[in-house]
């Protein structure tokens, strides 16, 4: 079901699925210049309660004017669970996502009984780039650079063997706002999590780290360091690019009903 709620006095669209107060939800977190239906392949494969929410700026979602901060995003995330009333959740946060499942676990850890960071890293590109972004977009509009960030986004076997998906998705990240995404890429810009990271690692929180081995925005080299500084283990999903949900969810979806196994 689709709905709206208010999180971080931000409104918030968000769908929640198989609801049941005796077992963990699972909440997933959306990538930059993406909404909650990048996770469809992989949440139609898990029977547990499932949350999916376009964070602010994106998707259906308010998009307030900048700048933005990862903690920002992490207190909407807070607002919108009190209002669900979801005690505690596993959470599953990729690209950006992850940065903001990494926020909320060091700032609330009672109300995090696992996290899998997918793609994504403590620190994500340099300021040099994102400003770089930041100005394309305000110059020529999303549009004007959706061509390269399909190329990110997916593996050259993707690109061949499912353009009408490309085309698709492509059409999401043009269709963004572009207030949301520059606010985004300036939070991004001024975000380190490597405090974070040592943090949720002495909360003892169960985690797990996920990369595709054709990641060209969060390469394989972002998420063993942040695996290294969280103690915990790195799955690599050969053959996947930045969105393992899309191009590889049969497979994603395993590896996170696996974790959920163990913290059950």
């Amino acid at each position: 079901m689709n709905t709206f709620a208010t999180g971080g006095g931000v409104k918030l669209h968000y769908r929640l699925e198989h609801p049941d107060q005796n077992v963990l939800p699972v909440v997933f977190i959306n990538s930059l210049g993406s909404d909650l239906r990048i996770w469809d392949s992989v949440t139609a494969r898990l029977e547990c309660p499932v949350l999916r929410y376009d964070k602010r700026g994106h998707g259906l979602s308010d998009a307030p004017t900048g700048p933005y901060s990862i903690t920002d995003f992490a207190n909407d995330l807070l607002g919108l669970l009190e209002q669900l009333k979801l005690e505690r959740v596993v959470l599953v946060g990729i690209s950006v996502g992850g940065q903001i499942a990494l926020e909320f676990a060091s700032r609330f850890p009672e109300r995090v009984a696992g996290a899998v960071f997918c793609d994504t890293g403590m620190k994500i590109g340099t300021a040099e780039s994102w400003n770089a972004r930041i100005a394309a977009v305000q110059e020529t509009g999303l549009a004007s650079i959706s061509h390269s960030i399909m190329q990110r986004w997916f593996s050259p076997a993707f690109h061949a063997n499912q353009p009408l998906q490309i085309s698709g998705f492509q059409a999401m990240l043009e269709r963004t706002s572009a207030l949301g995404y520059i606010a985004t890429c300036e939070a991004l810009r001024e975000s380190d999590l490597t405090l974070a990271a040592q943090t949720v690692r002495q909360s003892q929180i169960k985690t797990l780290v996920v990369c595709g081995s054709e990641d060209q925005s969060t390469p394989f080299t972002l998420g063993q360091e942040l695996a290294q500084t969280l103690g915990t283990n790195l799955e690599l999903i050969e053959g996947a690019g930045h969105l393992p949900c899309i191009d590889h969810g049969e497979e994603l979806s395993k590896i996170i009903q696996r974790f959920l196994e163990g913290v059950a």
